[in-house]
């Protein structure tokens, strides 16, 4: 039996001026949604044009109503057309008789001896005996040789079709496939030799003598382009004759030397609505083509509104770092970076600027997906703008901000990122692991070890993603003021503002008994979500996205209250729209618990008590 869907041509016949089509119409459908047929067919172009019924379209596009459904199987469906009105508006209508869908029975034949056949069945994503649909029995085409190719059968041919008898749907894969090959020389085209020459043969997924595989290749042309060195990578094995040595060539085109960005963004809160922005540049030298070295310029700006007074205090936070990077350090694949810079920090507490330094190496250890970073990190801080609350002696001595101060830590992280996008991510999951060490062998006056871990998962459920997110901090030891923890804001706990759920300082500043407070952050933290998230629909092509969440979260001044106390749980919604590629997003957390005079944030006379709305680019985690 061959499958095939008609092509509209030129009308056979002239459209009638004095009449339009009002509607399309399809009756007793329930295998396919109307939409999924309508803005197919040719008649639905010439009722957007205004146009009258050509009834040679008719004819074709009851044709390709039934060519759909037989695509999906329904072998023996029917399709009846008609027009309702002959001058006028006018409504066309099809009537579907689909009967019974056809069954699934799947042949595959020709398999060389390496590949099992059940391997190549699990290809094939038809069920034995349930529904056929030929759009799978397509993809599988493709999918069974690229696994043949991959086992070193770069000559393969397929056979394929699909006969009906008796509502069985059998689809059958013959395989002729050649012999078996390897690969021969490799040859490198585009760039002469050297470093860059030897940092491209690091990233081949195969060597002379290995097996033939497709998979390999295209595992070959991703590292390289990862090297961020090409604009164009072209790999072609040698199949011109049936050679069962294949030799390679691989062609590359240098991308440019230097790079610009400029981009920003913001978010809102109730407390510190913020504005941010970035400017990096950066340069790769001809001479040393595995270094690239450039400054990084991030700049953010908070508008926190004073509780006493309600006036307005810009809190500025600038780095700037120059930095340098080498690939393949040492051995192929680690990477090395050193940078320095300034920093100009102003928080609620306090200000601090001061000169920066790090250096670090990371390790691949399972191809791109798990990493090992180690590294160390210097920050001389000198403290200025102490709010009043904590400009007094002994706690300027309590939180070490009554001199400057050298931070120095050594730091070793592991990640491991197994999503499918990081920016918009539908299954997969992510882990990060961070350890710092303060000691004064590395340069500091605190002795601390610091804890951060950080676990996403995400499963797809249909048109659903269900995503969870854990991640918590602790600090032993001396507790830098730079170091503590906070939680609240578009990509924490949402039933709180941007750093308002942590431990405060409270004085009685004057006298009066008129309490005066400052956050000032916490030594151990832990922050949960579940969210459950779908594009509901679109605004001219622009998707709608839709979101449920539970927050959790809590910070506290001493590492042994954490578990005190339940968790602060905030439960809300949110909605976005996705622009060219970001996400911009207005969630709405309402805190369900501890929202008593002695907690965080307590303020009962807000325009809508406990309740905070942010608004933000991309997802919360």
């Amino acid at each position: 039996m061959i499958l095939a869907l008609g092509c509209g041509g030129p009308s056979a016949a002239t459209p009638r001026g004095t009449s339009w089509i009002k509607s399309i119409k399809l009756q007793n459908n329930t295998a396919l949604d109307d939409d999924e047929i309508i803005p197919r067919l040719a008649l639905e172009r010439t009722r957007l044009g205004g146009r009258g019924v050509d009834m040679y379209q008719l004819q074709l596009d009851t044709e390709r109503v039934r060519q759909a459904y037989i695509r999906k199987g329904y072998f023996d469906a029917k399709v009846y057309s008609g027009v309702v009105g002959d001058t006028g508006p006018q409504q066309v209508i099809f009537t579907v008789v689909e009967g019974p869908r056809g069954k699934t029975k799947v042949s595959i034949t020709g398999l060389p001896a390496e590949i099992p056949l059940n391997e190549a069945r699990d290809v094939v994503k038809l069920e034995e005996g349930g529904a056929f649909d030929y759009e799978q029995y397509e993809l599988a085409k493709d999918a069974l040789t690229k696994l043949v190719e991959s086992r070193g059968y770069p000559y393969v041919e397929l056979d394929a079709a699909v006969t009906v008898d008796k509502g069985v749907a059998t689809a059958r894969y013959s395989f002729e496939a050649g012999p078996r090959c390897t690969f021969g020389a490799v040859e490198i085209k585009g760039i002469p030799g050297g470093k860059l020459k030897q940092a491209i043969r690091n990233r081949l997924e195969f060597k002379e003598g290995d097996v033939y595989s497709t998979t390999a290749v295209e595992a070959t042309q991703k590292a390289i382009y990862e090297l961020g060195r090409f604009s164009t990578v072209h790999i072609e094995p040698d199949l011109s004759s049936d050679k069962r040595v294949i030799p390679v060539k691989i062609f590359v085109t240098h991308g440019g030397r230097g790079e610009l960005r400029v981009g920003g963004g913001g978010g809102y809160d109730s407390v510190a609505p913020e504005v941010r922005g970035r400017f990096s540049i950066s340069h790769i030298p001809a001479l040393l083509p595995l270094w690239t070295f450039g400054i990084d310029t991030r700049l953010a700006v908070a508008f926190r509104q004073l509780d006493d007074t309600g006036e307005i205090d810009p809190e500025l936070r600038l780095r700037v770092l120059g930095s340098g990077q080498r690939i393949d350090l040492f051995r192929p694949k680690i990477v090395g970076d050193v940078g320095a810079g300034w920093d100009y920090l102003a928080f609620e507490a306090y200000t601090m600027t001061g000169p920066i330094a790090l250096t670090g190496i990371t390790f691949p250890l399972r191809g791109n997906w798990l990493k090992l970073r180690v590294g160390w990190s210097f920050a001389y801080q000198i403290f200025t703008d102490l709010n009043e609350v904590i400009d007094e002696p002994t706690l300027k001595a309590e939180y070490h901000v009554e001199k400057s101060r050298r931070l120095a830590s050594y730091q070793q992280s592991i990640l491991a990122d197994l999503r499918d996008n990081p920016t918009n991510t539908t299954k997969g999951l992510y882990l990060s692991m961070r350890f710092a060490e303060g000691t004064k062998y590395a340069g500091g006056e605190y002795e601390y070890l610091q804890l951060t871990p950080d676990l996403r998962l995400y499963y797809p459920l249909g048109p659903l993603v269900l995503a969870f997110h854990g991640r918590g901090g602790v600090i032993f030891g001396d507790v830098p003021i730079t170091e503590r923890y906070f939680a609240g804001g578009a990509t924490s706990q949402r039933g709180f503002p941007y750093r308002a759920l942590a431990p405060e300082v409270v004085r009685d500043i004057d006298g009066s008994g008129d309490l005066y407070y400052v956050v000032i952050g916490g030594t151990a933290a832990l922050e949960t979500s579940a969210e459950i998230r779908a594009t509901v629909g679109t605004i001219k092509e622009y998707p709608i996205v839709a979101s449920i969440f539970v927050d959790a979260a809590d910070v506290v001044a001493k590492n042994d209250q954490l578990g005190e106390k339940i968790l602060h749980v905030a439960a809300g919604v949110g909605a976005g729209i996705i622009l060219g590629g970001f996400k911009v997003r207005l969630d709405i957390g309402h805190r369900l618990n501890r929202k008593g005079p002695n907690e965080p944030h307590y303020e009962p006379d807000e325009w809508i008590p406990n309740t905070e709305f942010h608004l933000g680019i991309g997802d919360a985690f």
